[in-house]
């Protein structure tokens, strides 16, 4: 009897025992595991594809008080990506550290101090552009895979080294109640883009949140700047010299 051929499903390394995405950097991983945020950190948490450059730019944008993001190199400075960078001795220009991961959130590691986003995304929408990156990505070794696999393993204990959708949400939806955690989805978002802006503003800081509340022109221009138009610019700039590359191999 010919037994079926076993579903293919994208690359993963292993980590201390535990499948995670093939360009994280191991050591660095290992090192920054069990991070603990402190006063002044802001750490966004998405799962891939949910987001994280849209808010991250929303962030920037409020912490810039609407000043446009001018190069690439200014963009990776202000971010850290927890998977692939170090942290420790990391002082941007930024009046907040703005760290983020797409590993799910962990009450032990969370601080009162610190302040964190959660960012979800439908599970459809989320499914479709992860296999595309999957895809995409030689280090996946899914080039060939078809959606019907990637599906497959998307609704598995893991994917991609990312583990399970429904539980990294659920995590952060968990939290959603906290006074330190922001909680939004993708869709809200878009949806209504100025209201959670000025309630993303408000969190970061009252100062932040009154300054866009009152100035009806400078809340005009930072909306007009997080666009999918403006975003665009973002996305196509070039990172080829900046210092610290490798952010966008995994920060989707």
């Amino acid at each position: 009897m010919c037994l079926p051929a076993p579903s293919r499903k994208p690359y993963a390394q292993t980590i201390n025992g535990v499948l995670r995405n093939p360009n994280f950097d191991p050591s660095i991983f290992r090192e920054n595991f069990n991070f603990r945020a402190s006063e002044g950190d802001l750490v966004q948490f998405t799962h891939p594809k949910s987001g994280t450059n849209w808010v991250f730019h929303i962030t920037q944008l409020i912490l810039k008080r609407g000043e446009h993001v001018r190069s690439a190199q200014e963009y990776t400075d202000n971010q850290r990506f927890m998977e692939g960078m170090e942290l420790d001795e990391w002082r941007p220009e930024l009046p907040m550290r703005s760290i983020l991961t797409h590993l799910p959130p962990r009450r032990e590691t969370m601080s009162d101090e610190a302040k964190y986003v959660y960012v979800a995304r439908n599970p459809w929408d989320v499914c479709v552009s992860f296999y595309h990156m999957t895809t995409n990505f030689s280090t996946f070794r899914f080039q060939d895979g078809t959606f019907d696999e990637f599906f497959e393993a998307f609704l598995s204990e893991d994917c991609g080294g990312h583990g399970s959708y429904f539980d990294h949400v659920a995590a952060g939806y968990a939290l959603r109640y906290e006074p330190n955690m922001f909680f939004v989805t993708y869709e809200e978002l878009k949806r209504n883009t100025r209201d959670v802006v000025l309630r993303l503003a408000y969190f970061l800081g009252e100062e932040y949140g009154r300054e866009l509340e009152d100035n009806e022109v400078l809340l005009g221009k930072l909306l007009d700047r997080i666009s999918p138009a403006q975003m665009k610019d973002i996305a196509v700039l070039d990172f080829s010299g900046v210092s610290d590359p490798e952010w966008s191999r995994t920060m989707q």
